[in-house]
């Protein structure tokens, strides 16, 4: 896994390229059309296995798919979601039953193929091999264009950092690490209780419904020291759950990371400077789950 994620670098770095491009010409835009929320739903498309003139369409179901989470989406919207959760899974089912057809499933045809396999080898059921997928291509997307968002606007908001990290390029995984420290993709996820337990002086019964709240946790004073602020040395870097830990740790962690260095070094290395447009401020998705940016304005110098 390590060797194929490491493998698809040249890819993601011609796809930044690309997309930063027309942002770099027009002295800015905005970041989370033109970057954050395409390059993620690429590299999904190309790590499961499926077609890429379809990422448009990927890209809509992946980031409609969270809203069912949100804890802010109205009845109506609700409504609207579960069509596309359907015309999501329909696609995706569609997919890996072309996969399972195929004289030979092969696992070169992405992760589609390694469940097409499985499938056929009965180590799964077909429905077992949707759900995966369903998952992959929705929280694979929006989490990583949570953190390219949220990692590129720390940076606009700190210049005497970006001029570090562009005489220093080295540094920039260690800022990722700490990007998805401070901003977690999620704030948190929901957990059921299978038995009684006690988590620290709080009883908690069984059948119980918790959210643990990543991001608090990962600002913890008492693991981190000066939690909120930007260290490039902090030695603890990688002991954040942002990514989750043990049999929850996501899957898709380094890819994650991949994609999110390959897009800030395209943008350090073709810009002088970029900040915030104060004409078209931050703005976040309305969500008590996720934390990404709807739209995120930058001024780009060159």
């Amino acid at each position: 896994m390590p060797k194929a994620v490491a493998s698809l670098e040249p890819t993601f770095r011609n796809w930044a390229s690309e997309l930063i491009a027309p942002l770099i010409e027009e002295g800015g835009g905005d970041w989370v059309d033109r970057l954050a929320n395409p390059l993620p739903t690429r590299a999904m498309a190309l790590l499961v296995g499926l077609p890429l003139q379809d990422v448009d369409r990927l890209l809509d179901w992946a980031m409609t798919g969270t809203e069912i989470l949100a804890g802010t989406t109205t009845p109506e919207r609700m409504a609207v979601v579960a069509v596309k959760t359907g015309e999501m899974a329909a696609y995706l089912a569609e997919h890996l039953q072309l996969a399972i057809q195929a004289e030979e499933a092969r696992p070169s045809a992405g992760v589609i193929g390694e469940l097409a396999l499985g499938v056929k080898q009965g180590l799964i059921s077909e429905s077992d091999g949707v759900a995966i997928l369903l998952v992959l291509a929705g929280a694979g997307g929006e989490s990583t264009s949570s953190l390219v968002g949220n990692a590129v606007r720390i940076l606009a908001e700190q210049p005497r950092l970006q001029h570090q990290l562009r005489a220093d390029p080295t540094r920039i995984p260690d800022f990722v690490e700490e990007a998805v420290r401070l901003e977690s993709s999620f704030r948190g996820h929901y957990r059921a209780v299978k038995r009684d337990t006690w988590l620290g002086d709080v009883e908690l019964p069984q059948g119980s419904r918790i959210l643990l709240l990543w991001a608090a946790v990962n600002r913890d004073p008492e693991i981190f020291e000066n939690p909120d602020s930007v260290d490039l040395q902090r030695p603890n870097k990688n002991e954040h759950l942002a990514f989750g830990r043990g049999i929850h740790f996501c899957v898709g962690a380094r890819l994650a990371r991949l994609e999110t260095r390959v897009a800030l070094e395209e943008l350090l290395v073709r810009t002088r400077s970029f900040a915030l447009d104060p004409r078209r401020p931050p703005r976040f998705v309305r969500s008590i789950f996720v934390r990404r940016h709807a739209e995120l304005g930058l001024l780009a110098e060159v």
